[in-house]
């Protein structure tokens, strides 16, 4: 974002989620949600097809835990879920990166559990390679240890403005986006 404010960049694309909202001043910027992005605890899969950890583990055995660095968006996105888990997770911290792609690799050579944005793993999850933990199984309700983030556009109004060739092409960026999200979006019957 710092690269936005600053003038570096005439776009920037990232996460945002209500516990950590983008202080970014409204008047000033625009932003459109482009999607949504899960993330969730995912563990390597064994020979049987079982996953190789499982949630939320003991105090006596914690499960080895592939961690983000603190100041990772990511990071404070799984601080989040960790903190308001419905249950206490036990996990032992044993590897930390701010790369989810880092972690995704841990993870697949079984060195741990980590919450990783799903879109970062559908491969191999349908490889049967990683599977989720909180799928919902045996009696525990799905989703219990996942939170979905918005995928977030944002421009400067101010630098978008003016006749410079720059300038004209990200306000038709921003525009042909736009469109696009509407023509996506669900029609609401009229009243």
């Amino acid at each position: 974002m710092l690269s936005l404010v600053e003038g570096g960049c005439d776009l920037v694309m990232g996460y945002h989620h209500p516990s950590h909202p983008v202080a970014l001043d409204p008047a000033r910027y625009d932003m459109l949600t482009l999607g949504s992005e899960p993330i969730s605890p995912f563990s390597a899969v064994t020979k049987g097809g079982r996953a190789r950890y499982t949630l939320p583990a003991t105090a006596e055995a914690p499960v080895p835990y592939l961690s983000y660095t603190p100041n990772a968006y990511l990071g404070r996105m799984t601080e989040v879920i960790i903190a308001t888990s419905p249950v206490r997770l036990y996990l032992d911290k044993v590897y930390e990166t701010d790369m989810a792609e880092g972690l995704k690799a841990m993870t697949l050579a079984g060195h741990g559990v980590a919450f990783l944005p799903h879109s970062a793993v559908e491969d191999a999850v349908e490889e049967g390679r990683l599977i989720r933990l909180d799928r919902g199984t045996r009696g525990t309700p799905a989703g219990q240890f996942t939170l979905t983030m918005d995928i977030r556009l944002y421009r400067d109004k101010l630098a978008s403005q003016g006749e410079e060739p720059r300038q004209a092409l990200m306000r038709e960026l921003w525009d042909a986006v736009g469109e696009e999200l509407l023509k996506a979006s669900p029609q609401t019957p009229a009243s």
